[in-house]
């Protein structure tokens, strides 16, 4: 299991006019009488979903509605449900089966995993459920998101071919899933598919599929030339990206364990979100001058990266994008950068001084937010806007150098920080 946490946010909607809770349910009424099932905040075991609540109709469910209820082993969804919401089911680690009833037009159950008989999708394989190996029935033509998503005893699945789509984060922490092969069929992988398997050693894909392929077991998209999935579970610790490979996918390497340096080519122009997320071992990586973004949590967790190189030509450093790199001791922030994200080198423990250069407008929410070791920083004259709470936790921090007269010297001059600004008088300048 890697160091780094996974953080998991469940948003819950409430309009004031149409949502109220119902003994163990929240609800949005509607005129029509329906309502939809908003979340689901009871200790159930065996869940019998009503079909109407306080005189409503029960018709749906919202995405996520029951997701994380640890305490449900089955549920029974009624005739009057016709939409059931992405990932309505996902981290129920006790949930062995979903069951429907028999007059219900739109869902049917097969040993227990819940699939939409109008959109012939499987819509969630229940996280808890006993089987160690699955075979997804023939005619199936979509694998819904966040389908599989935490199954513990799944170590083996096979897709048949008709099979088209596959959702995204449909295998999220499928944790002994330790193979898998992509039929000819499959035109659609969704983001994060296959994402912190950590027993995945290798995607193997059939060689008629024209817009999958692999190599060494990695999986990548020949129409976007993009490396989409880098298997957890592989055993090799340096990796050479190949030239050519435009597109690095969202979370593509996420939670490879034993990488300690990738290689990354001059032909690589995107860099998509968690792409290296808690990939501990790393500890050398370069970014290319083809790159323009660190996208938002790239490397979110990757507790051993020591050093980084990052070139001129970047503009955006992104939300969370060195979060918890709590080795990384020195960075140097390219002239060409605009703007910093929110908690964008959060918990850099061993960070102990950082120049922000002139031409940066925006530094982020908790930027800097639980940098213990940071002594001294410098913000430029050039920034305008500065988030909340971005020294929170920075204990040792003795000099923050700033310019008299700059956004962020009136703006640090109104906070706690103000004795330890460090600046020229105007007049010396």
């Amino acid at each position: 299991m890697p160091k780094f946490k996974m953080i998991f946010l469940l948003t819950l909607v409430l309009f004031c006019s149409s949502s109220l809770f119902a003994t163990e349910y929240y609800i949005n009424k509607n005129d029509d009488k329906t309502c939809t099932i908003t979340s689901y905040r009871g200790n159930g075991e065996d869940l019998k979903i009503p079909s109407t609540i306080d005189g409503y109709k029960v018709t749906s469910t919202e995405d996520s509605a029951f997701s994380f209820c640890g305490s449900l082993k089955s549920i029974t969804i009624p005739e009057s449900v016709t939409t059931i919401g992405n990932s309505a089911f996902s981290f129920c680690d006790s949930l062995a089966s979903i069951k429907v009833d028999e007059k219900n037009t739109t869902y049917a159950q097969i040993q227990g995993v819940l699939f939409d008989k109008i959109n012939k999708s499987l819509h969630t394989f229940p996280a808890g459920s006993e089987f160690t190996t699955y075979s997804i029935p023939s005619g199936i033509v979509r694998i819904e998101n966040d389908a599989f998503a935490g199954s513990k005893k799944l170590k083996q699945i096979t897709i048949p071919e008709s099979v088209t789509t596959i959702g995204d984060y449909a295998f999220l922490y499928c944790g002994l899933l330790k193979s898998i092969f992509i039929p000819e069929s499959v035109t659609t992988i969704g983001d994060g598919a296959f994402s912190l398997c950590w027993s995945l050693e290798n995607i193997k894909v059939d060689e008629k599929n024209t817009t999958y392929t692999q190599i060494q077991g990695v999986l990548f998209d020949t129409i976007k030339k993009g490396l989409h999935t880098f298997p957890a579970g592989s055993e090799l610790t340096a990796y050479s990206i190949p030239n050519g490979i435009v597109r690095i996918e969202t979370d593509a390497f996420a939670g490879s364990e034993n990488l300690k340096q990738i290689t990354i080519p001059e032909s690589v122009t995107t860099i998509d979100n968690s792409a290296f997320s808690g990939c501990g071992s790393l500890k050398i990586i370069t970014i290319p001058k083809s790159v323009t973004t660190i996208s938002d949590n790239t490397f979110f967790g990757c507790d051993s990266l020591k050093s980084i190189t990052m070139p001129e030509g970047i503009t955006t450093i992104g939300a969370g994008a060195f979060y918890g790199c709590e080795s990384l001791k020195s960075i140097t922030i390219p002239k060409s950068v605009t703007a910093i994200g929110d908690n964008a080198f959060s918990f850099c423990e061993s960070l102990k001084s950082i120049t922000i250069p002139e031409g940066v407008t925006t530094v982020g929410d908790g930027t800097f937010r639980r940098c213990e070791s940071l002594e001294s920083i410098t913000l430029p004259e050039s920034v305008t806007t500065i988030g909340s709470n971005i020294f929170y936790g920075c204990d040792n921090l003795k000099e923050i150098h700033v310019q008299e007269g700059s956004y962020a010297y009136n703006y640090l001059m109104e906070t706690k920080y103000f004795d330890l600004l460090v600046c020229p008088p105007s007049w010396l300048l």
